[in-house]
């Protein structure tokens, strides 16, 4: 029973220092970008594959989703789920079998969804909510030196008089983008 149980935690740690290492570089940020009024460069439209065909795209669906506008289970088809998973360890060269990769995919969509309703619970302290709130910038910030190409998204909205941030780690695989880890509110 315990063996097990330090299997999977063995696994989780191995997977998030995976995407520690494919999302957050050790030198300088170079590319630096702010979309202002980014919903009117939101051209989602619904398809079959997993993740975003743009980072814009998938920066106004997390807007949406905190908005409460789709819930979070519509915003998994936006996160690593088994097969993005496995591709990720292919990619990188690694190797697991098929329960392992559930399993680690499985603890990771748990966070996001953890770090999810923090986020979004998290203007109450102000007295506003993200139901309140206009989009009107998203910054993008390019972390280089990655296996994957990633990026540090950064949700900018008003609310009255309060400006409301969220922050997320996205990564690209096979030209779709999708959340990784590492959502909270703020910075």
């Amino acid at each position: 029973m315990y063996g097990s149980r330090i299997n999977i935690t063995l696994l989780l740690l191995a997977f998030i220092q995976f995407v520690m290492i494919a999302t957050q570089g050790c030198g300088r940020h170079q590319g630096y970008q702010v979309v202002e009024s980014p919903l009117t460069h939101f051209a989602y439209r619904p398809d079959t594959q997993p993740g975003a065909a743009s980072l814009i795209d998938l920066a106004c669906l997390l807007f949406f989703a905190l908005q409460g506008q789709i819930d979070f289970d519509s915003l998994r088809h936006f996160m690593a789920d088994s097969a993005i998973v496995a591709r990720m360890y292919q990619v990188a060269g690694m190797q697991a079998d098929e329960k392992e990769i559930k399993q680690v995919a499985d603890s990771a969509q748990a966070k996001l969804y953890r770090q999810f309703l923090e986020t979004a619970s998290q203007p109450v302290v102000f007295r506003t909510s993200w139901n309140e709130a206009h989009l009107t910038k998203v910054h993008l910030l390019e972390v280089p030196g990655q296996r994957l190409p990633t990026q540090r998204l950064l949700l900018q909205a008003e609310a009255g008089k309060h400006t409301l941030r969220a922050t997320a780690l996205c990564f690209q695989l096979d030209n779709r983008w999708f959340i990784g880890e590492d959502l909270r509110y703020g910075r």
